[in-house]
Order: C-alpha cells, then sequence, then structure tokens
C-alpha cells in the first residue's frame, strides 16, 4: 500500500493483490484511489469508478493509456504510475 504522507487529507492511495502462478508471484489487482475517482486495473480490464473502461481514458486528471509493455496511469496532481500486467508496478 502507498499513500501521500503528511498530510490529513488523502490524495491518492495504491493498494496491490499478489498471486503465485507457476511458482513466480504477480500482480493480480492494481487498485488506485485519486482523490475521489477509482481505477481499478486487472490482466483483462480497467475500471473507473466500477465502470468498464476502453484505453486511452482521460477524465477529471486522470489519463490511462495501454502500451505494448505496459499500462501508465498519469493524474495531474503529480503521480506516474506503470503495469506491466505481470511482476512489476513503478
Amino acid at each position: 500500500m502507498c499513500a501521500l504522507c503528511g498530510s490529513s487529507y488523502e490524495d491518492f492511495n495504491i493498494q496491490m493483490r499478489r498471486k503465485v502462478v507457476n511458482d513466480q508471484p504477480t500482480i493480480t489487482n492494481i487498485t488506485i484511489k485519486l482523490n475521489d475517482t477509482v481505477v481499478e486495473l486487472t490482466k483483462n480490464s480497467v475500471r473507473v469508478d466500477g465502470s468498464l473502461m476502453t484505453l486511452p481514458f482521460s477524465h477529471s486528471g486522470v489519463l490511462i493509456d495501454k502500451s505494448s509493455s505496459y499500462i501508465k496511469v498519469t493524474a495531474k496532481l503529480g503521480l506516474v504510475a506503470k503495469w506491466n500486467e505481470d511482476d512489476s508496478f513503478t
């Protein structure tokens, strides 16, 4: 879990779920809360506030894009996160 420290207001929160597949840990789900927007990433879908989205997606200062190697979430509050849909989240 990751969140901005030292503030009484939570600008963002990131939670990941892992699962062991073929003896290798992989990330199965990432939930990112950005102000009032909730982004849920899985290998097969991207949901924003519970609704299934197609990429690229942009709304309320949140941009979600997919390349051949990762899904990238960018928020105007300064957060940039990349997930390779397997075992790496930066």
